[in-house]
């Protein structure tokens, strides 16, 4: 179960988004995104890119407490991606779409944030039993 929630599962969502983004893209050379989703894909793939880099640069800083760092990666890319999702279309600014969007980003974000922190103490436990052992 472990190799499974450490590799299978990251391995099949980083294949979906590959696949996702290059298909996205040879629409849009090949002039066949006729509805527009092939450049929301890459939008959003651009978007979610961005995040990336927000989240690494905020744990480069070295935070006293943890909860401090998991606030300020929260807010700052709540406020890129409403910003993000808004400048680029996606929804009007109105209350029922911010509504829709804060949920889902809340969602997102609370189960990304839960599978990362599960895995950093699966590896934890990992490394003080081979510590133990090692000792004994």
């Amino acid at each position: 179960m472990n190799r499974i929630r450490k590799f299978f599962i990251p391995n099949l969502c980083i294949s979906f988004t590959l696949v996702l983004v290059f298909v996205s893209l040879l629409n849009l050379i090949r002039g066949r995104d006729f509805n527009g989703f092939s450049q929301w894909i890459l939008q959003f793939a651009a978007l979610i890119l961005l995040l990336g880099i927000a989240d690494y640069l905020i744990e480069q800083i070295n935070f006293k407490k943890w909860t401090i760092q998991l606030l300020l990666e929260f807010i700052t890319n709540y406020a890129l991606f409403l910003l993000g999702a808004y400048s680029l279309g996606w929804f009007q600014f109105q209350a029922e779409n911010i509504i829709s969007y804060t949920i889902t980003y809340i969602l997102v974000f609370a189960l990304v944030y839960y599978r990362s922190y599960k895995q950093i103490k699966q590896d934890e436990e990992m490394i003080n039993r081979i510590l133990q052992n090692r000792n004994k």
